[in-house]
């Protein structure tokens, strides 16, 4: 695709910049994951983290959005459970903004277990709602980080009681 071709596609999606660069560098951030994800399960390191960029948490099945590309998180759950038969997987989406494409890629997935955190007063949802094996959370800046992992983390136990700990994604956070 031509760079003008790019620029067009991203001015219709609003919330998306293209160059020439953008779709391997979409495939290397995806392909870290599932590298990291790989490492974890065959047993050749107990943990793994991959920052990426770009995000991926907007992204939809078939489109991307808001700044994303491919749904990292949702590619990397899928290989997990394909892969290596994961069953039982829990998502922590930490933004400051709600994870709309990782809730609708999961919503009915009765498998997986999707944590979505967002700063309040940025999308109107209550405070924690349960839909499916989703739970949304929508937090108050001041929170300090152990109360919210703590949070996560009781939920992600007593409710769901995961194969794989968590996928944590976590977006830019802005002050």
């Amino acid at each position: 695709m031509e760079q003008t071709a790019l620029n067009d596609f991203g001015a219709s999606e609003n919330s998306v910049y293209f160059n020439c660069h953008t779709y391997d560098n979409a495939l290397l951030a995806s392909g870290s994951l599932l590298a990291v994800i790989d490492e974890v399960c065959s047993g050749e390191s107990l943990n793994g983290m991959a920052l990426i960029r770009p995000p991926g948490h907007h992204a939809l099945k078939d489109r991307c959005m808001g700044f994303c590309f491919f749904n990292n998180v949702a590619i990397g759950a899928r290989h997990a459970q394909q892969v290596y038969g994961l069953e039982r997987i829990a998502i922590i989406d930490w933004d400051v903004h709600h994870g709309n494409g990782t809730a609708e890629i999961f919503e009915d997935d009765p498998n997986l277990s999707i944590i979505i955190q967002h700063t309040h007063c940025l999308y109107r949802h209550t405070l924690v709602s349960y839909l499916s094996s989703l739970v949304k959370i929508s937090m108050k800046k001041s929170l300090q980080t152990i109360q919210i992992l703590s949070l996560f983390f009781c939920l992600s136990s007593s409710h769901y009681c995961p194969d794989s700990r968590v996928l944590v994604q976590q977006q830019e956070i802005s002050g």
